[in-house]
């Protein structure tokens, strides 16, 4: 997707956007979206919807002209439907050349020839004798569509990155590490170990896609309590493998009709506190009902390079 100069000319000079900024998550089907506007020292939720990623680049201009979102910086997140991390042991080349370096391991993992798009990141701490490195790779005319359309929509793309890093936007950091869950839309939960606002430990649980549909009965016979162990399974791993002080709270991020009934039974299996996810600096807390997290998170990225401007 190329864009001619005149809509490249059309962007630059347009009026600066009311709003804060944009986040969105893409994933195989849909797009959510979140948009800030400053409200005073903090920051409000003006607007959030779904579009259908069929055409998106269509429905993202008319949503765009209809909102006045133009020129909004924008920050994109990738749905964990849409990417897998893999674990690469790091490349043995200077620092310049390990994405470079990565594209070979992460093509022979997917088994593809076609170009891609390489990102990593590393945990803090690792288990002794690892030095492995979490690697996201994209086609690359994947990405060249998305900066692309986005653009043509009238946006400023700022970043792009992922649904485990976006989710981290969401609360302000902490000396002790904090444990978030969270689920969008039926997929796979997002289980994240934060500390200091870096990424410690990520894991996606399976079979619990149907958790939301879930009555306040089924949670607390049986199900909650499974999905506890599985969690106590990951803080165990953090403690003992990585060598880490205990995890302290635990944040949930689920659109669940009974969040009263999980909070707890999962206080009481796991005898720390258990909070729903409400991030500093949002102002209209009530807005958050139904809203996706990782958009959300995106739209929050620009506060942790510099604050609310």
């Amino acid at each position: 997707m190329r864009m001619g100069w005149r809509a490249f000319l059309k962007q630059r000079f347009r009026g600066a956007s009311k709003f804060f900024s944009l986040g969105i998550e893409l994933g195989l089907q849909e797009l959510h979206l979140t948009a800030l506007v400053r409200s005073g020292s903090s920051l409000r939720i003006a607007l959030r919807t779904t579009l259908p990623m069929q055409n998106w680049v269509e429905h993202l201009s008319t949503y765009v002209a209809q909102h006045g979102l133009a020129n909004t910086p924008c920050y994109v997140a990738f749905s964990v439907t849409r990417y897998q991390v893999l674990q690469i042991e790091r490349p043995n080349v200077p620092e310049a050349e390990i994405a470079q370096a990565l594209q070979w391991s992460a093509k022979e993992l997917l088994g593809t020839d076609q170009p891609l798009v390489v990102e990593y990141y590393e945990h803090p701490v690792q288990t002794p004798g690892h030095n492995k490195l979490n690697v996201i790779a994209m086609p690359q005319q994947d990405i060249e569509n998305i900066c692309g359309g986005m653009v043509m929509a009238g946006l400023q793309l700022r970043g792009i990155s992922v649904a485990e890093l976006a989710i981290c936007e969401l609360f302000a950091p902490e000396d002790d590490a904090v444990l978030t869950l969270v689920q969008q839309g039926g997929h796979d939960l997002c289980l994240n170990i934060v500390k200091n606002g870096n990424l410690y430990f990520s894991r996606r649980l399976r079979g619990y896609e149907n958790l939301a549909g879930f009555s306040a009965q089924e949670l607390s016979m049986g199900v909650a309590e499974n999905l506890s162990i599985e969690i106590q399974r990951s803080m165990d791993y953090f403690e003992s493998q990585l060598r880490q002080a205990p995890v302290r709270k635990l944040l949930v991020g689920i659109d669940t009709q009974y969040p009263d009934e999980l909070i707890s039974v999962l206080q009481a299996q796991l005898l720390m506190p258990v909070e729903v996810i409400n991030p500093p600096g949002v102002a209209n807390q009530e807005a958050l009902g139904g809203t996706p997290l990782p958009s959300l998170g995106a739209a929050l990225t620009p506060c942790s390079l510099g604050g609310v401007e």
